[in-house]
């Protein structure tokens, strides 16, 4: 949709739309386009939701960002027209409906948010004021009347801003169950715009994206032990706070021990491998910690381990006898050495090993099923490598976060991956009302919780599951996790399998052994060492170097042959699986795009490994994209050929044609 709409900009400005639509996940694209046509700014939000009811798109000057064009001067003064453009990601077909387009000159923005003002309905006494409430203090607190249920508490900014949400520190007993933020911008017209219902207390992330308002309106509606309401903290956050799905776990990972969120939270990269089957277009993700992504932009299954040790507990007087008791300890991978492996040291048969000075929990992941029907097998094994017995939990967690950081944003972005609902389902689980988690080994216990009860992991630490089984979450950060309880004397070992389908049925018989399930891995090995091992290599034996002979060069012809051989086999495995179909691209996520400069050197490659049959499919399938002129795309992906101009994707298309008969000698396909 495009309208002319000349306009020199002020300091700050805002514009909004109203939209409302039926239409699958998409990219919403809102460009700014000079007088020439050439140098455009945009606004593009990737995988966006389309609302069923009427929704206000505000864009602020912080939003929108230069995209291309040839003008060395980035910063956006004016434009010429507007274009809303919705660009393929998931695909499909619908509508959308846009009203009531609005530009508004805004005020500079200030540096910081102002100290708020502070009111509330009751105040206990002189020593538990509002203002205590408000002072960064979390040790004073604001203390209603004890006797009253309902309450409110008021924030005045002083003027219209603009926030990002807020965190509250409540009192350990006497905290908020069910609360409601409001706001305005006049004291009179309230909206409410955050509702919580089961609180658990501690301390609340309220994210509220792009918030707007003078007041602040906390109505504390039923109170934990029914005595009143405690609040140690109130802190107005800056818009970063929730300017991504990511920002308030940011915040959170400041808060929450080391290792109970996945590294990039810490601003640490992850190392990861991949896990599919050939010919396919799914693939899941395993990182260094044992963490896997089930599925492309998906939800991850991450282990946590609880063990119980013996404690002494000493009786009131020496007199009495002393007591045996049990210590619970949580580890996270933070707390464990761990070990990263391939089955064979070379088949995409990835493990992650915990190493714990008494026990060893290992995760192996392997692909299997024909394409466009297979599953993803994880094995879990949880050993006692001590002298005396063990007792706890193994728990698999189920969170709403990819092992692809968000850094990783081209095609799929990475970081966090909505659960909305999840339930448990018989021997079943299932989130977001689609891919389902089937629990090969029946789990001892299942629990869920809503992004305002806690992560999940809060209630792992603390020993326990939550209560429900069943949860929906407005902001589709829920979680949950399955227990599986051991008590292994030296020596022994408890195995969990669970089965995630990347498809929406799992093509095989269930209930299923784990003898079965060893039987398809046993397949899967196979087919790979023969997929995989296809020529022979004739290297040098490696010779020792003196001292003086360790520079870089000398270094790297130091790896041995063995390590050389392994890693083109384990290469080759993964350029099959991050295929789609016959298209070759070189990854599964934010690289899932099949360039024709990329397919042709890959194409070589494959063909001095013997792999024939995929290279003829690439190139019959990438030809077919051809344009009517002549013209060879330089990439092709879910939308289709890309039309930008690359002067040499003829050539390399011709090149790969070229190797692909000198190995193979087909003249009929030429």
């Amino acid at each position: 949709v495009t309208r002319s709409l000349p306009m020199t900009l002020p300091e700050n400005y805002g514009l909004a739309f109203y939209l409302q639509g039926m239409a699958p996940i998409n990219n919403l694209e809102f460009k700014l386009v000079d007088a020439g046509g050439d140098n455009v700014w945009w606004y593009n939000q990737r995988n966006f939701e389309f609302p069923v009811e009427w929704s206000k798109i505000g864009i602020k000057k912080r939003h929108i960002s230069f995209a291309w064009g040839p003008t060395n001067d980035r910063e956006l003064k004016s434009f010429n027209r507007i274009e809303i453009i919705i660009a393929s990601a998931t695909g499909g077909k619908g509508f959308i409906v846009l009203d009531d387009l609005t530009f508004q000159k805004l005020e500079p923005v200030g540096a910081a948010l102002p100290q708020p003002i502070a009111t509330a309905t009751t105040s206990a006494d002189e020593n538990h004021r509002v203002e205590m409430a408000i002072d960064g203090d979390i040790a004073n607190q604001w203390r209603s009347a004890p006797a009253s249920e309902a309450q409110e508490v008021v924030l005045d900014l002083g003027s219209v801003q603009e926030f990002g949400g807020l965190v509250i520190d409540w009192d350990q007993k006497d905290y908020a169950r069910s609360f409601q933020v409001l706001t305005c911008s006049n004291h009179d017209a309230w909206d409410s715009v955050y509702q919580v219902t089961a609180s658990k207390g501690g301390r609340s992330y309220i994210p509220l994206k792009e918030a707007e308002a003078r007041y602040i309106k906390l109505r504390l509606t039923a109170s934990a032990r029914g005595q009143g309401y405690g609040i140690g903290n109130i802190a107005v956050k800056e818009i970063a706070f929730s300017a991504a799905p990511e920002a308030v776990y940011y915040e959170m990972a400041k808060d929450l021990p080391r290792g109970m969120l996945p590294k990039y939270f810490y601003q640490e990269q992850s190392y990861w491998t991949i896990s599919g089957v050939n010919n396919d277009q799914r693939e899941a993700l395993i990182n260094e910690e044992g963490m896997v992504e089930v599925d492309k932009s998906s939800f991850s299954i991450e282990p946590f381990v609880t063990c119980q040790y013996p404690a002494i507990v000493h009786g009131e007087s020496d007199n009495q006898p002393k007591l045996p008791a049990m210590e619970r300890q949580f580890y996270t991978w933070h707390d464990v050495a761990r070990q990263q492996s391939l089955e064979q040291d070379e088949l995409p048969i990835p493990s992650v090993t915990w190493n714990h000075p008494e026990w060893q929990m290992n995760v192996r992941v392997f692909s299997a099923g024909e394409p466009e029907q297979s599953s993803l097998y994880l094995t879990y094994h949880l050993k006692n490598i001590s002298d005396h017995d063990l007792e706890g939990c193994l728990h698999l967690a189920i969170r709403p976060f990819q092992v692809n950081p968000p850094w990783q944003f081209l095609n799929w972005p990475g970081g966090v991956s909505k659960i909305k609902a999840i339930r448990r389902q018989g021997q079943e689980i299932v989130v977001n009302d689609a891919k389902r988690v089937i629990m090969v080994t029946p789990c001892d216990g299942f629990g869920a919780a809503t992004f305002d009860q806690g992560d999940i992991t809060t209630s792992l630490a603390e020993g326990s599951l939550p209560a429900q089984e069943s949860v929906r979450d407005h902001l589709g950060y829920a979680s949950a996790a399955l227990a599986y309880k051991y008590e292994l004397r030296p020596g022994q070992s408890k195995r969990i399998d669970v089965i995630v389908p990347f498809y929406d049925q799992f093509h095989g018989e269930l209930p299923i052994s784990a003898k079965a399930i060893e039987r398809i891995h046993r397949q899967v090995r196979n087919f790979w060492i023969d997929k995989i091992q296809t020529v022979e290599f004739k290297l040098p034996k490696l010779h020792s170097l003196s001292p003086g002979d360790l520079s870089s060069t000398h270094a790297a012809m130091s790896i041995s042959p063995e390590k050389l051989i392994r890693t083109v086999h384990s290469n080759l495995a993964y350029i099959l699986i991050n295929r789609d179909g016959a298209g070759i691209q070189p990854g599964s996520r934010s690289y899932e795009r099949s360039w024709i400069r990329d397919g042709s050197l890959t194409s070589a490659a494959l063909l001095r490994l013997g792999v024939i049959d995929e290279v003829r499919d690439f190139l019959d399938w990438y030809s077919s994209f051809q344009f009517a002129n002549g013209k060879v795309p330089c990439v092709v992906d879910l939308r289709g050929p890309d039309p930008v101009p690359e002067n040499d994707s003829h050539g390399q298309l011709i090149f790969a044609l070229r190797q692909y008969y000198l190995f193979s000698h087909d003249r009929d396909f030429l």
